[in-house]
């Protein structure tokens, strides 16, 4: 049986053992070079599948490794597993739970070792209550169900990151943040009543994050003819705008139109944020139209981090068919790990991308900086350890019937973990963009591959340029003899 497919964009039919293994490995380029791979230790070789339709997009973990999995679409579910994917048999029905609630927003695995949904229930946002095996907490609530909100809520979203309290945010128009204790009862000291009103017109908010005891960070963009990114900072205690980040409390910014004149009417949109291990916001995002993600990464004081990528910004130009958006970022050590989820249903072929703590695409995480798979639809992902990633989504076998699935991926600690050049020694390349010739500030060997590690165009001698014309635009890397990678735009 042949595992390894000669690319990330190979449309070959697969078995589906192959197809499953395909999330993970790419083609090994490089013989020292360990790639990523499927854990066939999780579940069946790798991967668990549930009989359910749509798929995961939230999970957690509980106090023994066990593994609670929110369904979401056709088929609300709760699902539990072990810490290697195998379905809990004492947990509900085979280690399922129906539940009879629309549009699930999210999960938390409580202080006191419940098990906490919120979604909707007819017109009202209610929050219900299970054991650990799955059974209705009926002390909860009535008979296992709180109702914290009647009114209609458009693009609502979940913040369940504390462990005393949770934020419920209504995304559109003027972001409305109203904040509830675990018993669904609203905590009045915040705001007016509960509530926070930010009377932003056109403010969508698509994510957020608290930081540390005072801080809420909330993402998303300005909505107008071409919609700019927005990023707030917001008092938790009393829910103003902390005026001494960015611009009296928000950043904004319209990327595309910088870096890609030639298109407009695009937009682009925040899609995660976290922190990182030097108290620097980094969020991800995505602008449709023009086929881009991008990871940025801001200072504490919300100005861009200009030593990260391309002035503080790493851009993912995909150069497929489909269009891909950032859905989930994690930090791992000194790198940051990404899903990319499709747009295209019919056919999904989504994709994990490891970035160095500069902003440079890793391209020792499996060859290539990028893992892929058919027929798999990444929606959402968390380390289990430092080298176990835990994916959740959708798996499609023959492009029909699709599935609730669970993978597990091997990421050796090893394969991301490279060294940096003495920036004494590095070597600048201008200009950049550039259409033409590429020039750099002292004379080198290079090599220079397109997102997936291809090698384009290499030369063992020495030089001081190169000749760009016959590249198409898009975004690239060029390694120098010392090791050194720098990414380039060719306009």
């Amino acid at each position: 049986m042949k595992l390894f497919t000669s690319s990330i964009q190979n449309n070959i039919s697969l078995p589906r053992i192959t197809a499953l293994i395909c999330i993970l490995l790419c083609s090994a380029q490089w013989a020292n070079t360990q790639p990523v791979s499927l854990d066939t230790t999780f579940g069946e070789n790798g991967i668990t599948t549930i009989p359910l339709q749509t798929s995961i997009r939230f999970f957690d973990f509980d106090n023994s490794g066990n593994i609670i999995a929110l369904v979401r679409g056709l088929s609300p579910s709760i699902i539990k597993t072990d810490a290697n994917g195998m379905l809990d048999n004492n947990f509900g029905d085979n280690g399922i739970v129906k539940l009879n609630m629309q549009s699930p927003l999210g999960l938390k695995i409580t202080k006191t070792k419940k098990i906490l949904v919120i979604g909707q229930i007819g017109y009202n946002h209610c929050l219900m209550q299970f054991h650990e095996d799955g059974t209705l907490d009926n002390t909860f609530g009535t008979n296992g169900i709180v109702t914290i909100s009647n009114q209609i809520l458009t693009l609502p979203i979940v913040n369940f990151e504390h462990d005393d309290f949770f934020l419920l945010i209504d995304g559109y128009n003027s972001t409305r943040i109203s904040k509830y204790d675990y018993e669904g009862r609203i905590v009045q000291t915040f705001g007016d009543n509960g509530t926070v009103i930010l009377d932003l017109r056109f403010l969508s908010t698509t994510c957020s994050k608290i930081i540390g005891e005072h801080s809420l960070f909330l993402a998303g963009c300005i909505r107008g003819v071409e919609h700019e990114l927005a990023l707030l900072k917001i008092k938790l205690d009393n829910g103003d705008l902390d005026l001494g980040f960015a611009n009296n409390g928000i950043w904004t910014m319209n990327i595309f139109d910088d870096y890609y004149t030639q298109f407009h009417g695009e937009f682009e949109i925040f899609t995660d944020i976290i922190e990182d291990s030097n108290g620097n916001i980094i969020a991800s995002g995505v602008i449709q139209g023009g086929k881009f993600s991008f990871i940025t990464n801001f200072l504490p004081d919300g100005t861009l981090n200009l030593d990260f990528g391309d002035g503080g910004f790493f851009y993912f130009d995909y150069s497929f068919d489909e269009y891909l958006s950032t859905q989930k970022i994690l930090k791992n050590d000194n790198k940051f790990i990404a899903g990319l989820y499709t747009t295209n249903i019919i056919h999904f072929t989504d994709r994990v991308i490891s970035v160095k703590h500069n902003g440079i695409l890793d391209t020792d995480f499996n060859n290539s900086g990028v893992s892929a798979c058919e027929n798999f639809s990444c929606e959402t992902m968390k380390l289990q350890t430092p080298n176990k990633l835990i994916i959740g989504g959708m798996y499609s076998p023959d492009g029909n019937s699709t599935y609730v699935s669970l993978a597990r991926l091997n990421i050796p600690s090893d394969v991301s973990v490279s060294s940096y050049p003495n920036i004494e020694n590095s070597i600048k390349i201008f200009p950049n963009p550039s259409s033409e010739q590429l020039f750099f500030s002292k004379s080198t060997s290079f090599e220079i591959t397109d997102l997936h590690g291809k090698v384009l165009l290499k030369s063992n001698d020495t030089t001081l340029s190169v000749n760009i014309n016959h590249l198409s635009p898009g975004i690239y890397f060029i390694k120098f003899d010392n090791n050194q990678v720098n990414k380039f735009i060719k306009k």
